[in-house]
């Protein structure tokens, strides 16, 4: 994409803006969470892995995000770099001089507005999962990583509670030994300050008690609902290795959102936004 013309400079700097704002974050490659994905689980190969980042992001290649479904941000930033400065692909010329110089401009200005549009279509999927991002969190603890992320689905008709749904992915990413997910803690907090605690060693996840060797994944994906607009989870499973060895690994707070709470949070920044500027 040769970086030419006011339009692409402008999607350039904007995708740079993009990058920093991760502020060091890796950048998860994740599908949207759907009502039909509640309750399912499964092991997730490096194959399907890659088969999640070409759908979601087709413009990092296995190299930008080697593993674990997720693309750093140094890679990121060479993608976007490397991306501005491929020039547009061009068809062949035509048989004749004048046919050529025509058909070579045509070609040019197509190749440019393709690159144009693939540009914003690159930066629209950048923010759809830059959101996402806002509602997951990572931890990795004794060589596991756990992420999760949070889904709002809407207002249950019938309780009239908001529903969120979240996916929890863990991964065998540096554990010498094979380790076993053996029960959970959790507790799924709402802003208007009530809980639900599930308490230490309850057993499984969704009724799996999944063994993982190094650079093995599994996932699945539950819910809840709340009454409030916003809430948060937290928590933490507990896993034995084949020595019997046991530990802890930590799932950070993320958040639970709903659409009516992005929304406030979206006009408060632009009211911060608005003060900040009529101060200057």
């Amino acid at each position: 994409m040769a970086p030419d013309g006011t339009v692409v400079r402008a999607l350039y700097r904007a995708s740079l803006r993009c990058v920093r704002a991760l502020d060091g974050r890796a950048l998860p490659l994740q599908r949207p969470i759907t009502m039909a994905d509640w309750g399912k689980f499964q092991r997730l190969s490096q194959r399907q892995l890659d088969a999640e980042r070409a759908a979601v992001f087709p413009w990092a290649s296995a190299a930008d995000a080697p593993r674990f479904g997720v693309i750093e941000p140094d890679a990121l930033l060479r993608l976007v770099r490397r991306r501005y400065r491929e020039p547009p692909q061009q068809s062949s010329a035509s048989s004749t001089d004048a046919d050529a110089q025509t058909g070579t401009a045509h070609q040019g200005a197509a190749a440019e507005s393709a690159a144009t549009d693939e540009a914003f279509r690159a930066l629209r999927a950048f923010h759809e999962l830059f959101a996402a991002l806002r509602v997951t969190s990572t931890c990795e603890m004794h060589g596991v990583r756990v992420q999760a992320t949070s889904q709002y689905l809407g207002v249950n008709a019938t309780t009239k509670a908001r529903v969120f749904a979240y996916r929890v992915r863990i991964a065998n990413v540096a554990s010498a030994s094979v380790v076993q997910l053996r029960s959970r803690h959790w507790v799924i907090a709402d802003a208007d300050g009530g809980s639900v605690v599930v308490p230490k060693g309850s057993p499984g996840v969704v009724g799996q008690t999944p063994r993982l060797a190094v650079g093995h994944h599994f996932e699945y994906v539950s819910g809840t609902e709340l009454h409030a607009p916003r809430g948060s989870i937290r928590g933490s499973f507990e896993f034995v290795d084949d020595a019997g060895g046991v530990f802890e690994a930590d799932v950070l707070p993320f958040d639970l959102i709903s659409d009516e709470a992005d929304a406030d949070d979206a006009s408060a920044a632009r009211a911060t936004t608005v003060e900040e500027e009529e101060e200057l």
